[in-house]
């Protein structure tokens, strides 16, 4: 309320000042009158300062400067535009530009994911010197039982393919991966280790929020209809919770049992004999575990478990990254 009585002020100054100046001009002549009759030593001084002081005990002194500006501004503007709208011009992509930079700092850096206690999940790989980092389905297998490694473990793997006549980015996950990660479901269920007991079981699909409903409207009725994925028949008995488009810097379509993966993957089965390295692996920190102790336990068995391998092909470092974010942070 004393803000709009001020600039209520400021929009009727013109009388104010007006009457500061007659009380300016009576003054004036009173100095007079009194100089006439032979007084000294009194002086009304500058009427310019008096009335100065008098606007900034109103308040009008920072409105009349910010007004003032602007019409230097203006001015400006007029007299060179195009400078002006190369300022402007300026100010504004850098402007953007920013907040473009922070908008994408923020989805992948500062956001979570949307999944139980994001702060001790981490994706773990091993390498050799033939730049294989990925882990292969007995690999994997024998590392989750591992009770030095003070971490559970999933596996996924990316598939892009045709789905419902879409093409989709879906990825293949271990019967655990769910249950682990606890992204909850905004419709049915999400995919349990049942689903994925065999390899060549689990014919059942997991849908992203938007996929759900950028593509089918939200439509409740979407459990239990048939998608096809590489001439196979899935059955949707989920969509996954809002905020959870899968782990890492790409936005996921769907989710299938990793059982399945012969039957809608080209190349090598991950459970035929070649055992092709193919799985990616996350790790979920046991209570006081930290990364440094997964890292090491991990390194220690893959040394172990590629000893007999060519030289080229043995472990010889591994490594951790935070997958709290969207984006990998190494600790």
């Amino acid at each position: 309320m004393r803000l709009w009585r001020k600039l209520r002020q400021w929009m009727k100054r013109r009388r104010f000042e007006a009457d500061l100046a007659e009380e300016v001009r009576l003054h004036r002549e009173m100095e007079a009158e009194y100089r006439r009759s032979g007084g000294e030593g009194r002086y009304f001084g500058s009427a310019a300062l008096a009335l100065e002081e008098s606007r900034e005990a109103w308040g009008f002194g920072w409105l009349d400067s910010l007004a003032q500006d602007l019409r230097y501004a203006c001015r400006g503007f007029r007299k060179a535009p195009a400078f002006a709208l190369t300022v402007v011009g300026t100010i504004g992509l850098g402007l953007g530009l920013n907040t473009t930079l922070f908008t994408v700092f923020n989805t992948y850096v500062l956001q979570t994911i949307a999944v139980h206690d994001p702060y001790s999940l981490y994706e773990v790989w091993w390498e050799s010197k033939d730049g294989t980092y990925r882990a292969t389905w007995p690999q994997f297998e024998e590392l989750r039982r591992q009770d030095t490694v003070p971490a559970d473990m999933a596996a996924h793997d990316f598939l892009f393919a045709s789905v419902d006549g879409r093409f989709w980015l879906g990825e293949l996950v271990s019967g655990n991966y769910f249950p682990m990660l606890a992204p909850g479901a905004s419709l049915g269920r999400t995919i349990e280790p049942e689903d994925a007991s065999a390899p060549g079981t689990g014919s059942v699909m997991v849908l992203s929020h938007s996929a759900w409903k950028n593509w089918y409207g939200s439509d409740p009725n979407i459990l239990g209809r048939k998608l096809w994925l590489r001439g196979q028949p899935f059955e949707v008995i989920g969509v996954a919770g809002p905020g959870f488009a899968g782990v890492g810097d790409v936005v996921l379509d769907f989710w299938i049992p990793i059982t399945m993966h012969a039957r809608v993957n080209g190349g090598e089965s991950i459970f035929g004999p070649a055992h092709p390295a193919r799985l990616r692996v996350l790790a979920r920190l046991k209570p006081g575990a930290t990364p440094e102790a997964v890292r090491t336990s991990v390194l220690a068995w893959a040394k172990g478990n590629t000893a007999d391998l060519p030289a080229e092909r043995r472990a010889f470092s591994a490594r951790i990254f935070s997958r709290a974010s969207a984006m990998a942070i190494s600790p």
